[in-house]
């Protein structure tokens, strides 16, 4: 396998028939991180013969390192002398070679309303920068606390996403006279960023006084 590897990677194969008859036309699959990203033919192969491909998936390295697996006739439906060389599995670095960089900023931050003085967070992540930005992880904090983290998807230069954490913020733990939610991108510090003093957003919320719950009777026979 080779890779360009700069904002968006194509990866390549070759597949060689090293036995002593012609193979006829096979099936090849990519996967990356063990999810299978894109599938495609080959034709019939004389023994000896090489063919050289790629795959039309094209995407950004995620998190740390990818793991990239070819495998050639997946399904077997090929009689082969060895069936044992038919994957080749690779771990590759998520190093782009490109001079642009991303920069991940929270644009805005907002409370929706729920049920009994409960809010869900909501906010919108903006790659400012001029490279792509990989998946990456957005932190919420109340009071200087993790409470909550959220995945981010891939961001190309320029795009955004809303998104809302699956943890809800209650006003009933807020703490007189104010809280301090703070949505903050990249929040564990994994991608490598023009600046890394932008990414967080403060949205300061005032305590409402939540009404005493009253108990009810339920009688049952």
């Amino acid at each position: 396998m080779i890779r360009e590897y700069g904002a968006e990677s194509k990866i390549w194969f070759k597949v060689r028939n090293s036995g002593d008859g012609t193979s006829p036309g096979a099936e090849v699959r990519l996967y990356i991180d063990d999810i299978l990203r894109a599938t495609v033919r080959i034709p019939q192969l004389n023994a000896g013969e090489e063919y050289e491909g790629n795959f039309s998936y094209v995407g950004v390295c995620s998190g740390k390192t990818d793991t990239i697996k070819v495998i050639v006739d997946p399904r077997r439906l090929i009689t082969e002398t060895n069936k044992g060389n038919n994957v080749l599995e690779e771990v590759w670095n998520c190093t782009v070679e490109s001079k642009e960089m991303p920069d991940l900023i929270i644009r805005r931050a907002w409370l929706e309303p729920l049920p009994g003085y409960n809010y869900r967070v909501g906010y919108e992540i903006v790659n400012q920068g001029q490279g792509y930005a990989c998946g990456s992880h957005t932190g919420l904090y109340v009071d200087n606390t993790l409470i909550a983290e959220d995945y981010v998807d891939r961001l190309a230069p320029g795009e955004s996403v809303e998104k809302v954490f699956k943890v809800n913020y209650s006003m009933s733990q807020c703490t007189p006279p104010s809280d301090t939610i703070q949505v903050v991108a990249d929040y564990n510090d994994n991608i490598e960023e023009i600046s890394e003093d932008n990414n967080g957003y403060s949205l300061p919320v005032e305590c409402l006084q939540v009404p005493a719950r009253i108990g009810k009777p339920d009688l049952t026979v």
